[in-house]
């Protein structure tokens, strides 16, 4: 299981990179807002990806 956020954000690069596509964490954009990852490919294509991670609830379990 991931634990944190910049595991998620290597993995999603990874993939990315795997695609043909040129990736960049924390990317600033022009209106100053960051991109979590942000792909580029050499058919002009970009990918912007949100990285969202939350704790899981552990389910309880009761004898009997």
């Amino acid at each position: 299981m991931l634990k944190k956020h910049g595991e998620l954000q290597y993995k999603v690069g990874r993939w990315l990179y795997s695609k043909g596509y040129i990736v960049a964490f924390e990317f600033v954009l022009p209106n100053g807002r960051r991109a979590d990852v942000i792909g580029f490919n050499e058919n002009k294509e970009i990918v912007i990806i949100e990285v969202k991670t939350s704790k899981g609830i552990s389910p309880q379990i009761k004898n009997g």
